[in-house]
């Protein structure tokens, strides 16, 4: 999902993989105990120069976010 200042394009359904972070991100993998292409979203912000458009942006990602882990019940902690 890639998200702005004024819509959010989703190129891959979320019920499908999307192949999003690289084999072996070890961090990643630890945070979510799966391989992070399994068992995490991927959403990308966008940022501008004009700071108001990237807060805009920012605040967007955040309720796309929480709608996903609502809808899921997942524990965003």
């Amino acid at each position: 999902v890639f998200v702005d200042d004024k819509e959010a394009i989703i190129c891959i359904p979320v019920t499908e993989k999307a192949w999003h972070v690289l084999y072996n991100a070890v961090t990643d993998n630890n945070w979510y105990s799966l391989d992070s292409n399994d068992a995490a979203f991927g959403v990308e912000g966008s940022y501008f120069s004009d700071k108001a458009r990237s807060k805009k942006s920012l605040d967007n990602l955040a309720r796309i976010l929480a709608y996903l882990c609502d809808y899921w019940k997942i524990d965003h902690k």
